[in-house]
């Protein structure tokens, strides 16, 4: 599991989070690529005591220069820095040494996804017999699909290539002596409905949109580490959050930790849960589907 971040506001607690990894990790026969297996299962690291640990926090986007987070993510990331020294853990601001100049996240990113959607649109089509057209898929997935067709084979490896530089980069820095990294888990406040519009007259509009809010969360999923968020701290605006954003709704804090460390992740999460539970807060106002 190993990429993929897990949202804890939606299981509502951190064994909830182990027990779903416990029933979806591990390799299929034949997989190419395989994550490190657990040492032992993922329901026992929770509560289990993870030590004093290096964590670093950053509060700036990797290869995203362009993208500013909302200063209340980086306020969010900084109270959690606070916990996790009152739990006895040491918070530094020595992050990876990831160089900016060259590194343009976002669009080796989406030229991975890009690519992704022409090959499924592809594979679906011939599991049909017949070739698919716009109508078949959203008007998002179409235009990404179309995209795709657009950046040649030397794009997609020479993106490949370049998030394994930076995984290796970071997974250097984890091994020279740090533990986890700390990040707000979105780029900004959690945006009202309706702030993605995938069925415009540009549907990729909605996937620009959406750079400012995933901005720490591609990092994870670009380099393959595992990495899991927390809401220790809820905004507070009584009045409404920028471009309109609902008061009083979880903000998430993330970490990252080295290939295969779910172990560590869980272990923190449950020591952050302790010392400040969150599965009996829900916000104010949420949105229900009508009968």
């Amino acid at each position: 599991m190993s990429g993929l971040t897990v949202e804890l506001v939606l299981s509502r607690s951190v064994r909830d989070v182990a027990t779903a990894l416990e029933a979806v990790h591990g390799p299929a026969p034949g997989d190419p690529y395989v994550a490190p297996a657990p040492v032992r299962p993922y329901t026992q690291e929770v509560g289990a005591d993870p030590g004093s640990l290096r964590i670093a926090i950053v509060t700036d986007p990797t290869g995203m220069a362009e993208v500013q987070p909302d200063p209340a993510v980086v306020l969010a990331a900084r109270q959690a820095a606070t916990i996790l020294e009152g739990l006895g853990h040491a918070v530094d601001e020595d992050g990876p040494p990831v160089p900016e100049d060259g590194i343009d996240l976002v669009d080796t990113f989406l030229t991975r996804w890009y690519a992704g959607q022409t090959e499924i649109i592809d594979l679906f089509g011939t599991l049909l017999g017949r070739e698919l057209g716009p109508g078949d898929v959203e008007p998002l997935t179409w235009a990404m699909a179309e995209e795709g067709k657009k950046r040649h084979s030397g794009e997609y490896l020479a993106a490949v290539s370049e998030h394994h530089a930076i995984g290796r980069a970071i997974g250097m820095w984890f091994d020279a002596g740090h533990d986890l990294l700390l990040t707000p888990t979105l780029g900004e406040l959690p945006p009202p409905l309706g702030s993605f519009d995938d069925s415009g007259p540009d549907p990729l509009q909605a996937i620009q949109r959406g750079v400012p809010m995933a901005c720490f969360t591609a990092l994870a999923n670009a380099i393959g580490i595992p990495a899991i968020s927390v809401p220790l701290v809820w905004s507070q605006n009584e009045t409404g959050g920028a471009d309109g954003a609902p008061s009083h709704l979880p903000v998430g804090v993330q970490l990252m930790a080295p290939l295969g460390r779910e172990d560590v992740l869980l272990q923190v999460a449950s020591q952050l849960e302790e010392a400040h539970p969150w599965a009996d807060r829900f916000p104010r106002t949420f949105a229900v589907p009508s009968a």
